[in-house]
């Protein structure tokens, strides 16, 4: 099985992080926009509610409302078509938008409508959603187009950034791979090293010390058997 390099690993990873922070923004930003925009059309409709409730003489003569709904409409859901449906059965359109007819996408909010004290039946709000989704989907193509580039560049630039982060290791590895024996007292030296790797060489140069050590001993002990074995046979030798 081939083994991935520590460099190609850090650089898969990073871009993967990467990735993943990217769509939790990207999610993020899309849901902030809805709530928004969500929050924006409550608080048109409790206005409004508020200020048709607070109007004197609020019922209409032939209709279940006065005239004053739709002027309050105007000032407070311009953009919404809007019916009121009193407790007696009678329905009252209040306000047409009519830009957003042809849209399909509409969000209605039903709300009942209390005049001193007493419920007179419910209004209906209905708004156009369509420019909102188009907002969401233009913001969502611009964020698309930006997290890609962004890729590209952290692509470009991490790589080399990564490559020279770690060119201090590829030394460690270069250096270890050239020890032999006639070179165990030459101590390992890296310019610039991460403290981390520092501790690597500081640790390899100790090895090769203890290394150099042991082959000199055996260097030794392999001398004294030889002069032993030299000092016998001159004596056996000898009469």
């Amino acid at each position: 099985m081939k083994m991935k390099s520590l460099n190609k690993q850090l650089f898969q990873r990073s871009m993967q992080l990467l990735l993943l922070f990217l769509v939790i923004i990207g999610f993020l930003q899309t849901t902030l926009i809805y709530l928004y925009t969500e929050n924006q059309r409550k608080m048109e409709v409790e206005s409004y509610l508020e200020a048709l409730q607070q109007t004197p003489d609020l019922l209409g003569e032939g209709e279940p409302l006065a005239k004053k709904a739709s002027e309050i409409a105007e000032d407070f859901a311009s953009d919404a078509n809007i019916v009121f449906y009193a407790s007696s059965g009678e329905k009252q359109i209040i306000h047409t938008n009519l830009l957003f007819l042809k849209n399909k996408e509409t969000a209605a909010y039903t709300e009942p409508v209390y005049y001193e004290g007493k419920a007179i039946g419910t209004i209906e709000i209905i708004y156009s959603i369509h420019e909102s989704l188009e907002l969401m989907l233009t913001q969502l193509i611009i964020y698309v187009i930006a997290s890609v580039l962004i890729l590209l560049l952290a692509w470009r630039f991490y790589r080399r950034m990564l490559r020279k982060t770690l060119a201090p290791l590829d030394s460690v590895i270069a250096s270890v791979s050239e020890v032999s024996v006639d070179n165990l007292d030459e101590p390992i030296v890296i310019a610039d090293a991460q403290a981390d790797i520092a501790k690597l060489v500081d640790s390899t140069n100790e090895l090769k010390v203890r290394l150099h050590d042991s082959f000199q001993t055996i260097e030794e002990n392999q001398h004294k058997l030889q002069q032993f074995v030299s000092d016998a046979s001159h004596e056996l030798k000898t009469p």
